[in-house]
């Protein structure tokens, strides 16, 4: 995120019922649209994140919960392949990687269920984008090392469910 510090303080900067750190940026992002300026993002940015590397891995879900660790993320098994997939829609390129395995599954990161059918492959990703998150429906068929197939985006605000295709490798 990048703002004025003179705009931070006339919204408010972020809000503390979004504490500790889910959603703080997109509302702030309303707030400085509701103030009058534009938003702007890049849609091809990306965030790697570092668990535990300032305050330890340890993360609670509620208050009175016991400490969750990287220990109780989902495992993926030695089969596990990364994939990367590329599409396009009207505002310009976009990928994700997908990681698949007899374990886990995975899509940007986050834990995922898989619909597989002989070579046929379905599977729903979200994505966060400045109004809220968006589901990515993936239906697509995998030959080797390669997958095509399409994308419908559900959730945007004015209700379309654009559809494009995507192609994807293993890395």
């Amino acid at each position: 995120l990048m703002i004025r510090t003179d705009l931070w303080r006339q919204v408010g900067g972020f809000s503390p019922e979004f504490a500790p750190a889910y959603f703080e940026d997109t509302d702030l992002a309303f707030k400085v649209r509701d103030a009058g300026f534009r938003v702007r993002y890049a849609p091809q940015a990306r965030v790697i994140h570092h668990e535990g590397l300032s305050n330890g891995t340890a993360i609670r879900e509620k208050s009175d919960e016991k400490p969750k660790t990287a220990a109780d993320a989902p495992k993926l098994a030695a089969d596990a392949k990364v994939w990367k997939l590329d599409w396009t829609t009207n505002r310009g390129p976009g990928s994700a990687e997908l990681t698949l395995s007899s374990g886990a599954n995975l899509y940007e990161g986050t834990a995922i269920e898989v619909v597989r059918d002989g070579d046929k492959i379905s599977f729903v990703g979200e994505r966060m984008l400045p109004f809220g998150p968006i589901q990515m429906v993936h239906e697509g068929v995998i030959s080797g090392d390669k997958m095509t197939g399409s994308i419908t985006m559900k959730g945007l605000p004015n209700g379309r469910e654009p559809k494009f295709d995507f192609s994807g490798a293993v890395k």
